[in-house]
């Protein structure tokens, strides 16, 4: 692998490239980067698969990120020779904890003349929005919570852990996920454990049937 991050800076754009060889032939990208203006970033890469060097079956993606409002915010294209698609994504700091969405719609891939090959863009719209939290202050403990909603239903996820002893750790975790859409499958998760140098043993708990040990060892 040869990874070279500046090859050239022209006209205040900077070039870098990132090249593989296997036995199975090479990968290379070789990307772009320049400021905006302001706080706003552009990077556009250009990649072929591994072994693959018909340049028009090669990955093109393009994105920019900019802080927005109290966040910070960006939009990714991708492109190869079937499919495209549109990414974008928001942060920002709330409550004491992050919050962020994801949004997300896929389709076939534009052709030379600038029509699609297939289908537009999928009618349906992939969205992720969460919240997450260090919970340290008021468990007093190590311990995090996530809440979340996604196109097919809603989740959370609780973990807790602390020191019991020199070197013995205990730890806790919990998994939720409601599905909104078809069968309205609903699944949850415990689990307890106790790890150490020798290794670990954790007893978990899925969808309310009988409790697994696990254990393993370092």
């Amino acid at each position: 692998t040869l990874v070279k991050d500046l090859l050239a800076k022209i006209s205040g754009a900077e070039f870098g490239a990132h090249v593989t060889a296997t036995n199975d032939g090479l990968s290379g990208r070789l990307e772009a980067r320049r400021n905006l203006g302001g706080k706003a970033h552009g990077t556009y890469s250009v990649q072929n698969t591994l072994g693959e060097y018909d340049m028009t079956k090669a990955t093109h993606t393009g994105i920019v990120t900019t802080p927005l409002g109290h966040g910070q915010a960006s939009i990714k294209l991708t492109q190869d020779a079937t499919t495209s698609g549109v990414y974008g994504s928001y942060g920002q700091d709330l409550a004491g904890g992050q919050v962020d969405l994801q949004l997300s719609r896929e389709g076939a891939a534009f052709g030379q003349n600038g029509t699609r090959k297939g289908s537009a863009l999928g009618s349906a719209l992939g969205y992720n929005v969460s919240f997450a939290r260090s919970l340290d202050d008021k468990l007093h403990i190590d311990s995090r919570i996530l809440v979340g909603a996604d196109e097919a239903g809603v989740y959370g996820k609780l973990t807790a852990g602390r020191d019991v002893s020199d070197g013995v750790r205990a730890s806790y975790e919990a998994t939720a996920r409601a599905e909104l859409k078809g069968k309205h499958k609903k699944e949850l998760s415990h689990s307890v454990a106790l790890s150490g140098k020798l290794g670990h043993a954790r007893l978990v708990q899925h969808d309310g049937k009988a409790p697994r040990l696990q254990l393993g060892y370092e």
